[in-house]
Order: C-alpha cells, then structure tokens, then sequence
C-alpha cells in the first residue's frame, strides 16, 4: 500500500553558490561522463540557482506509521525509468523506506542527456539533493535522522558530487549509494558513509575508475566499492538486456541480488545510529 507524504516549497539557500573553479576542475574530471503502478505524487516549487526552474519531486512512503527513514534517489541520463522505480519502490518498501524522487530533467526541459551528460550536469544535481534534504527536514512522515542518497549512472556519480567540498548540508546524510559512476580521479572528501557498486564489464562507467578513485579525507566516514565479475552497466535492473548508445546494459541476477541485500543491509543499519 502507498500513502501519499506531503510536500512544501523551498529555494536553493544563497549560501550554495557555485564556484566557477570547481566546476571547471569537475568538467576535466568527468569529460568522458556516461548515463547509467501509478505514483503518489506531490510536486514542488524548489528554484535551483542553476536551472530557475521548480524541481518536481514524488514521494512514496511504505505503510505504517511514520516518520520513515527515506531514501533520496536519483534517475540515470534517461530520466525516470518506470522499470527502475518499480523494482527499487518495491525493495526499499518491503525494508520500510521511504522514497523521495527527484526528477531532475522535466523542469529543465530535457528529458535524456546520456549523450550530452552536462547538459543537466551531476554538480547540477546537488543542488537538486540539497533542495530534497531540505524536503525530508520539513516533513513529519520522513525521518531526518536517517537520510541517504540512491543514484545509478548518472545519479550516481551525482550522488558522489556531494563529497566535493565538506558541508553540513551533506554531512546530514547517513550514507550515500552510488551504482555504476562515472567515478573521478579523487573525492576530497567523505560527507557521509559511501557505498560503490559496479560491475567489471561495465564499458559505459568503467569500474577501473572507481578502483584508482582517491579520497582524500575520509572525515572518519567510511568506504566501500564493490565490484561484481561479468556484471554490465544497469545490471540491476530485471529484463535488461540492450545495446543503448553504444553500450551493454544487461541485467544480472547475482549481481542484483547481492547488491540488493547490501544496499538494504547498509542503510539498515546507518538507520539505527
């Protein structure tokens, strides 16, 4: 059973401003950057400094009483993947999350940039992240104590663009889940626990990346990257099974089944603290 969670509205805090610098380091970092039942939804009005534009944003929120712990996720260069959502909806409600969507694209007016990934960058994105954190923070349904960002490709190495810079805006995530990334040569730092799934024949996000990524301090947060054998990009998606731009996505059973139960497992327990 769904239950419809409410929403409010927000804008970006003015302390978020882009550094131009950054961003330039980050073009350089990630030029070869790749993509990876009827929604209650709720839509906001949350002006991104980037963009101007509102952030439409859906929240599902498992049966029970609340406040739930919730998980924020993030759509690969594709947009929203109806398959995707269904799959994840129904693990992450079964394991008692919430899910807060972010649809990044439709108030920008794209809908898919797997073949210009800057045209909605991943720093773009934080912002987006940002604004849902804020979200989470006024909504009594969903837990703020126990907050984690979910991103596969493109959301995915979005949901590593929060380990920029330190904040304590990211720092009140318990944990951050990245599959496939597009991963940089190093993260400056950890604001929050981080788990990486991969899989070694991946030829879209290439896993090697990801094993020579540095981190630089840690901030006591710890790290994980897991990297499953003969496993392709959106391996854990059932049914896939394609050459999209260019590249294999497959899905595969193992690899999705292990990496299920260790996504569940870490947020389970980072939600305890």
């Amino acid at each position: 059973m769904l239950m419809q969670s409410r929403c409010s509205c927000y804008r970006q805090p003015q302390s978020a401003a882009h550094p131009a610098l950054l961003y330039i380091v980050l073009l350089a970092a990630l030029h070869l950057l790749a993509c990876s039942s009827a929604p209650n939804v709720s839509d906001s009005s949350v002006s991104s400094e980037l963009a101007a534009q509102p952030l439409r944003t859906f929240i599902y929120t498992p049966a029970g009483q609340g406040p739930h712990p919730v998980v924020i996720d993030l759509h690969g260069c594709n947009g929203i993947w109806d398959q995707r959502q269904r799959h994840w909806l129904k693990h992450l409600h079964q394991a008692g999350f919430a899910m807060l969507k972010v649809d990044s694209f439709s108030a920008r007016g794209v809908d898919n940039v797997c073949a210009q990934p800057f045209a909605v960058s991943p720093y773009t994105r934080t912002f987006d992240i940002a604004a849902a954190i804020a979200m989470v923070k006024d909504d009594p349904q969903l837990d703020q104590r126990a907050m984690f960002v979910l991103g596969s490709s493109h959301g995915g190495t979005s949901a590593l663009m929060t380990n920029l810079y330190s904040t304590p805006v990211f720092s009140q995530l318990r944990g951050v889940i990245a599959y496939y990334p597009y991963c940089p040569d190093q993260l400056p730092v950890l604001n929050a626990d981080l788990l990486i799934l991969i899989g070694d024949a991946d030829d879209w996000t290439p896993a090697q990346l990801c094993q020579e990524m540095k981190i630089l301090n840690r901030l006591e947060h710890s790290y994980e990257l897991l990297v499953y054998p003969q496993a392709h990009h959106s391996f854990d998606i059932p049914g896939t099974d394609a050459i999209y731009y260019g590249h294999q996505v497959r899905y595969n059973r193992a690899a999705a089944t292990d990496s299920m139960r260790r996504t569940i497992d870490f947020m389970l327990q980072r939600s305890k603290r």
